[in-house]
């Protein structure tokens, strides 16, 4: 019995069939990510530093997609008061900032006013009055352009307590 040859020819796969794969990826991640996070919130109440930890690498990856930033900012919104909590402020607030940037990259106004509130928090609890006030008073006018009757009425009450 003659074994014959077999020739296969290789296609070439486009970049945009591995970059859909791979932004499918992060995609699944930050959402496995953030049903970690809200686990262990329902079942303890605090989220473990390592999984903490691992929302950040999904966190980096995740701000270079806008296309699922709504994902992106769940998560950072989720993670920001057990980040804060576990007392990772310093390594915290930058991504704070890189949400709040991409927030009116995108036009996301709600999403910046909830992202400027925890780090109104933040800066207070890192003694930096002036960088809370200011994040405070940009709540305040971004609430009161968007008509924002809650977050208008949360930003002046928390600064008040604050002095």
């Amino acid at each position: 019995m003659a074994v014959m040859p077999v020739t296969v020819t290789a296609r070439p796969v486009s970049t945009g069939a591995y970059r859909h794969l791979f932004d499918g990826y992060v995609l699944r991640r930050v959402q496995v990510v953030h049903s970690r996070v809200e686990q262990a919130l329902q079942q303890a109440g605090r989220v473990p530093e390592e999984t903490l930890t691992a929302a950040l690498p999904s966190l980096e990856y995740a701000f270079k997609l806008p296309a699922i930033w709504p994902h992106t900012r769940d998560l950072l919104l989720l993670v920001a008061q057990p980040m804060a909590l576990a007392g990772s402020r310093d390594e915290w607030i930058p991504y704070l900032e890189r949400g709040i940037d991409l927030s009116r990259q995108l036009g996301d106004v709600e999403g910046e006013i909830n992202l400027l509130m925890p780090l109104a928090r933040l800066r207070f609890q890192q003694s930096r009055s002036r960088q809370m006030v200011s994040a405070y008073r940009q709540v305040i006018r971004l609430a009161q352009r968007e008509g924002d009757h809650y977050n208008l009425a949360r930003a002046p009450t928390n600064l008040g307590y604050h002095y």
